[in-house]
């Protein structure tokens, strides 16, 4: 019968040696420590932290103005209502029927240069108060039977 060593034993499943010997073992062989490496540190200028700081500003003002425009589409969808079109379609006809009764031989084209004139030379606030006046004035449709245009 061949001599149990250690190793049989340990196979064999008994029991490992008592702490005694591991004491024993770890005398015999003692471990040194390993060198550590260390990351070298990367020293930066006050002015490359101040351009890397802009940078991640730049980012998030990016990610904030698309949020912020997927918030207002939403917000859009959710007014366009049946009754705020019909609002909507309401004031266009107001406006349409003010621009003919003001001026009837007018183009589109006229239009836009009568409006380039207005933003050039006039006060918002005031331009605004006598649209409101015009179109109270010439925008509201008149009572009665109308004439069918040809």
């Amino acid at each position: 019968m061949p001599e149990k060593t250690e190793e049989t034993v340990l196979l064999e499943g008994h029991r490992p040696p008592l702490r005694g010997d591991r004491k024993k073992n770890a005398a015999a062989a003692p471990l040194a420590p390993a060198p550590v490496e260390r990351k070298k540190r990367i020293r930066r200028t006050r002015e490359e932290m101040a351009a890397a700081i802009a940078e991640k500003e730049a980012r998030m003002r990016a990610q904030m103005e698309s949020g912020l425009k997927v918030l207002a589409e939403k917000r859009e969808r959710l007014l366009q209502t049946p009754e705020m079109k019909k609002k909507q379609e309401k004031a266009l006809k107001r406006f349409e029927a003010a621009l003919q009764s003001i001026s009837p031989g007018w183009s589109h084209e006229h239009f836009v240069a009568a409006v380039h004139r207005a933003v050039g030379n006039s006060n918002p606030d005031e331009l605004f108060a006598e649209g409101v006046a015009l179109l109270e004035r010439y925008g509201r449709p008149r009572r009665g039977r109308r004439e069918r245009l040809a």
